[in-house]
């Protein structure tokens, strides 16, 4: 179904045009946008959000920034973007050989399917027409994806959708949208930056003891890969280490030597990927969450997104948060660009970054009913190989943080 070839700098993404054309029903196309794209990873999270903790400091320091904008120059958020958005559009063209659409499979999922599935009634929306200009369909789709957002709070917030309270619902930030599962999230808390900076950051002094020959990408990988021990450093960097040794994150082998401690793996994967889903995750793992919560180097959030992917949506719909936000929503709510061409290559692009968002909130939305019902949904994938061999090993090089694989399940 997809192979992946190039470098992790430069990946090229290989997608089967047989396996998508010869099945194209709505529920298939919003499953190959996880199984297939992987719009989302294999615990629910959206792969778009920029992370600005994977910038290197050197190019955070170099050039202009402005006051509060996103992370736009992280690397990985520019490739996964991109992917996105070209997926979205290379889909969409060829879906509509067979007289398919994305917008026709959202619509089919809130107006049909919610109520059959999860028995849910008064979720509804309306996409865009494909016969619309794009300039038409941009100014279409911000309502509905405000629609649906405020259908799923109502839901959360009273247990159904109250038709007479709908009209009076508002949105305000992505962040605001609750979820319908308790600690769903383990995000960043009010000390992580000052327990994970030393082991993560790659201008850590730790990653720089007494004579070292051997360059390090971080204090986490020196301890990962070496026998470095107490002694190799001087005594100001040894009150660094303790600090790291009384909260759990490191730990000092009967040999002397120190290694990083479970709780450091888990914090590792918050500083790539910005934060845990508990709710994914085996019960013997919450323990080590809830003490780096109980330590405040993270905390919950009961959200319908994770705080990175409300930030990215926020970017890409709205001006509330980033400085140098798209504000695509805002932009075609009050006109505020001259119109030459309704089908102009701008408007082109703004529309597939809207779609894009707003298959993205419908995986979401669909994780969490599908959890919340306890339905085992699964998808038949008939005898075809999900990936292929270059993809095996290439993606493990796209993927930031150490491979938990062997204890965090797949989905």
């Amino acid at each position: 179904c997809f192979d992946i070839s190039g470098t992790p700098t430069e990946p090229i993404f290989i997608y089967s045009a047989k396996w998508l054309l010869e099945y194209h029903d709505p529920a298939t196309i919003l499953n190959n946008f996880i199984y297939v794209f992987q719009f989302v990873n294999r615990h629910g999270l959206l792969c778009m959000p920029a992370n600005e903790r994977l910038v290197s400091t050197l190019l955070r320091v170099l050039g202009m920034r402005a006051k509060d904008e996103y992370a736009v120059h992280d690397h990985l958020f520019f490739v996964h973007n991109c992917r996105c958005l070209a997926t979205t559009r290379g889909y969409e063209n060829l879906l509509t050989q067979k007289e398919a659409s994305i917008e026709g499979a959202i619509d089919w999922y809130f107006n049909e399917y919610i109520k059959q599935e999860f028995g849910i009634h008064g979720f509804s929306v309306a996409m865009p027409s494909l016969g619309s200009t794009f300039l038409e369909k941009c100014k279409a789709i911000g309502p509905e994806i405000e629609r649906v957002l405020k259908a799923f709070t109502l839901f959360v917030s009273e247990g159904e959708i109250d038709d007479s309270v709908f009209p009076f619902m508002t949105f305000n930030d992505f962040e605001c949208i609750p979820s319908i599962l308790s600690q769903k999230y383990a995000s960043p808390g009010p000390l992580f930056d000052a327990y994970a900076s030393p082991l993560f950051s790659d201008q850590s002094l730790l990653s720089a003891p007494i004579d070292c020959e051997t360059d390090h990408e971080d204090a986490y990988s020196l301890f990962s890969t070496t026998n470095t021990s107490f002694n190799d450093y001087y005594e100001f960097q040894q009150r660094d280490l303790r600090q790291l040794i009384d909260v759990g994150l490191l730990e000092v082998m009967n040999d002397g030597a120190i290694k990083p401690t479970f709780s450091a793996d888990l914090l590792r994967k918050v500083w790539n990927e910005g934060t845990l889903t508990p709710y994914s995750l085996p019960d013997f793992i919450r323990q080590p969450i809830d003490n780096l919560v109980a330590q405040k180097c993270l905390k919950y959030t009961d959200s319908l997104l994770a705080p990175a992917e409300s930030d990215y949506m926020s970017y890409i719909f709205n001006n509330r948060r980033f400085s140098n936000a798209l504000a695509l929503r805002n932009t075609y709510d009050h006109a505020s660009s001259f119109i030459r061409n309704p089908n102009d290559g701008q408007f082109v692009n703004d529309y597939y970054l809207l779609l894009t968002a707003m298959v993205s909130l419908t995986l979401k939305i669909n994780d969490e009913l599908v959890r919340w019902s306890r339905n085992d949904i699964s998808m038949d994938l008939i005898d075809w190989p999900l990936t292929g061999e270059k993809w095996k090993g290439l993606s493990r090089a796209l993927e930031s943080g150490p491979d938990l694989t062997h204890i965090l399940p797949d989905q």
